[in-house]
């Protein structure tokens, strides 16, 4: 009998047909909500999920900070970054104030200091990682089970590998939208609890279930992203899960943007997110004004106000 994989309901469990539609090849997967934990999640997993993350998938195409010499343009992006985390540079201060990025932000929610041991599970190619060595952090480590080979630099090292074949102890954990992609979330928070450090910090950034987006769109809300996702937590799954595993959520900032809506109304008039016609590529040529964009801007400021956007940052801890 069909249940649910986080609180073990079987009873009113909704289904939704969802399309893939990031690269437009519309196969169809089965997926239910939960009405007691109000988890969103793929009924089966597909046997060939490997397929749906090809080598232009967006966390493997991007360049990494590897190279050592930056352009003034770069130099510049790397002080603003530099103080959005840390707030420790004055020249940063002033480009944040001219040329704000939010990308960062949940990252001084999480206190970070350039000495913490650092992991990032789901890394992909290891941008942020790269990232923050170009700030100063030395003890730097990500894993990703998609990778074609490791990565290994002198403070940056990147391991083909599960979070299951982990070893040792961090001061700082975090999924970056990688979460949502793991077959088993209980064991996850379990192996996260054994290897945070006592005093450590996890950051989960997801998207949710627990959001105006979800409950608009539906089988169009383009964070469903199916198959890759299997499991859209809510604050509720999140918390049960946390608990169950030993640790305690102490904070949620919400981070979401204009690309719950303008994603969402792409999938709705059968626009992949990889297509020409996308707004991804063909900003001035979409079938988005500028005012839309704006709109869609200003109503996501609102709903992360309201915690119902459909983007967020989980803080855990060992629970006490």
């Amino acid at each position: 009998m069909k249940q649910c994989r986080i609180c073990g309901n079987e009873k009113n469990l909704h289904p939704y047909n969802v399309r893939e539609m990031m690269f437009g090849m519309r196969d169809e997967f089965l997926y239910f909500q939960c009405p007691e934990c109000e988890c969103l999640q793929i009924e089966e997993i597909p046997n060939n999920l490997s397929d749906y993350y090809p080598q232009n998938y967006y966390s493997f195409n991007v360049k990494t900070a590897q190279s050592g010499k930056q352009n003034l343009k770069e130099a510049l992006t790397h002080k603003r970054n530099e103080y959005a985390v840390f707030k420790n540079s004055l020249w940063g201060y002033f480009l944040n104030k001219i040329y704000p990025t939010d990308i960062f932000k949940p990252l001084n929610i999480a206190a970070l200091n350039k000495n913490m041991s650092i992991l990032d599970i789901g890394c992909g190619n290891g941008k942020l990682l790269f990232s923050l060595k170009e700030m100063g952090c030395k003890n730097l480590t990500g894993i990703d089970p998609y990778l074609k080979d490791d990565i290994i630099t002198p403070n940056v090292k990147i391991y083909k590998k599960n979070i299951e074949e982990l070893t040792g102890k961090w001061d700082f954990i975090m999924l970056n939208h990688s979460f949502e992609h793991m077959e088993n979330p209980l064991t996850v928070f379990k192996k996260i609890n054994d290897i945070l450090n006592d005093n450590g910090t996890c950051m989960i950034r997801i998207p949710t279930s627990s959001s105006d987006a979800w409950e608009k769109y539906r089988e169009n809300w383009v964070q469903l992203d199916a198959p890759r996702h299997i499991f859209l937590h809510s604050r509720k799954s999140m918390e049960l899960l946390s608990k169950q595993a030993g640790l305690e959520i102490f904070n949620v900032f919400y981070d979401s943007g204009a690309f719950q809506f303008w994603g969402s109304e792409q999938y709705q008039k059968n626009i992949p997110l990889v297509s020409d016609d996308s707004y991804s590529f063909k900003k001035d040529e979409s079938v988005f004004t500028i005012q839309q964009i704006k709109n869609f801007n200003q109503k996501s400021i609102e709903l992360n106000k309201t915690e119902r956007g459909d983007m967020c940052a989980f803080y855990l801890r060992k629970s006490k």
